[in-house]
């Protein structure tokens, strides 16, 4: 397992890369979001380090399509919604480990908890990909004609 969760890593950092330096077309964005989705595809191969890895994707990726306004290719929407599908369940598995680590450390205090869970309207795995959801709403809106 550890061994399939290190090379999902490397992966996922080549397509960082990727997705920093290449040049943005539709077929690029395209091709970004099919390796994404065939890598995050197997959510319990993918450690909870490489959840910020898999956001760091997606945001190179909006922030390319957002600085020449281009609209979310057609193929790539099942794609995209994956992904962040997948990211989803990759951060709850890592926040859900996390959590059991706090709960069962010598410095579990059940009021530090409650006031944890209360501080905010999502949970924070779920803060990254609600951003993500909220900013491609705004590219697929570039491809939106008025009546």
């Amino acid at each position: 397992m550890k061994a399939s969760q290190a090379l999902r890593g490397q992966l996922l950092t080549g397509l960082t890369k990727l997705t920093e330096t290449e040049d943005l077309s539709p077929e690029t964005a395209t091709s970004w979001f099919s390796n994404l989705g065939s890598i995050t595809s197997k959510t319990d191969e993918i450690s909870g380090k490489a959840v910020d890895i898999v956001g760091q994707v997606l945001s190179n990726v909006v922030s390319s399509m957002e600085k020449v306004s281009m609209a979310l290719p057609p193929k790539s929407s099942a794609i995209l919604m994956d992904s962040l599908s997948n990211n989803i369940a990759i951060a709850k598995n890592a926040d859900s480990k996390a959590r059991r680590r706090r709960l069962t450390s010598s410095s579990y205090n059940s009021t530090s908890v409650a006031a944890a869970n209360s501080s905010s309207t999502y949970p924070d795995y779920l803060k990254k990909p609600m951003e993500m959801i909220n900013r491609f709403g705004e590219i697929v809106a570039f491809d939106m004609v008025g009546i």
